[in-house]
């Protein structure tokens, strides 16, 4: 059906904030818990932190919930190139915001920072 994610979309819907709020998804993640302790400013910082290619996907996607193929039609690319620039955009931005988050005193120092 035209519209409705793919099955491996489905398969991921609680790991993206974006897909547990379409989905419904309550199941508490930690990254989610940390992401809730951080202010906006501080996300939308590090995500202008990211370059621009990743840019543009993570904030269509994490911020106005757009679907793969609404962000493919809007940036005339395939949706193949959007879940590869969202997922290296997604580990970029969880080291910035990882930074962020021992900066401010949200994870303890001793916390072993992510991949």
């Amino acid at each position: 059906m035209k519209g409705r994610p793919s099955t491996s979309t489905k398969r991921r819907s609680c790991t993206c904030t974006a897909a547990r709020r379409r989905s419904g998804c309550t199941k508490t993640l930690p990254a989610q818990a940390l992401l809730d302790r951080l202010d906006g400013e501080q996300i939308a910082t590090a995500l202008q932190g990211l370059p621009e290619e990743y840019r543009v996907v993570s904030t269509l996607y994490l911020v106005e919930d757009f679907s793969y193929e609404e962000i493919a039609g809007v940036l005339d690319i395939p949706v193949g190139t959007v879940r590869s620039r969202l997922h290296r955009g997604r580990r970029i931005l969880q080291k910035l915001l990882w930074r962020v988050a021992l900066e401010r005193g949200v994870v303890p120092e001793a916390a072993k920072e992510p991949g």
